[in-house]
């Protein structure tokens, strides 16, 4: 099946952020988050009281009526089970503030009035393999990925560092948080995204 030209709303708001406020039982708390594209799930650094909680949604970009909310399925992640996901983790946000790493399903998700069930959540990467080789490629020339930074979004992106390629477009860390370019059109393999990527440093 081809991928659409743009993922669902909901979607494209977990792969443009990687913040938000993760809300316990009613209790809000600044969270950071990644993907784990083989996976799907989301990763997180939570405090250690986090997993007494019932209920845990993340709100996305912040807590608002209007924001998304997506209702998390969640699970510790011990030290012996840690690896390339929470490595991403640190290399997009730093150390993280809290004690705990957590891995959470995407139960649900409200955007609006529209509720979305597991089944339209799917954040696997398609790209998930290869998500390294395409980073460090986009990495090589940092002053072209500043560039792109620049004439896209019209942002001076301070030290980018690419973190994550999806098949709809590349994360980048700086020195002031994180920022998302866009693809001009969807890359669903690596060939496809190679193509992509150049385009998006060279701007042709």
């Amino acid at each position: 099946m081809p991928l659409p030209t743009r993922p669902h709303p909901a979607l494209a708001a977990l792969l443009a952020h990687r913040h938000g406020t993760l809300v316990l039982d009613e209790l809000p708390h600044p969270a950071r988050y990644v993907i784990d594209g083989k996976s799907g799930e989301l990763i997180l650094a939570v405090p250690r009281h986090a997993f007494e909680a019932a209920q845990w949604v993340l709100h996305i970009p912040e807590e608002s009526d209007t924001s998304l909310q997506v209702l998390l399925d969640p699970a510790p992640i011990d030290a012996a089970s840690r690896g390339h996901a929470t490595d991403r983790h640190e290399a997009c946000h730093g150390p993280p503030a809290e004690p705990c790493w957590a891995s959470g399903t995407l139960a649900s998700a409200r955007l609006g009035g529209s509720v979305l069930g597991p089944e339209a959540l799917d954040l696997r990467n398609p790209l998930y393999d290869a998500e390294t080789t395409l980073c460090r490629a986009l990495n090589a020339d940092r002053a072209a990925l500043a560039a792109a930074c620049r004439r896209r979004l019209g942002r001076d992106a301070d030290s980018p560092l690419a973190v994550s390629v999806d098949p709809w477009g590349v994360v980048v860390r700086c020195r002031f948080g994180v920022l998302r370019l866009e693809f001009d059109a969807p890359a669903p393999d690596e060939a496809d995204a190679r193509r992509a990527i150049e385009r998006l440093v060279s701007d042709r």
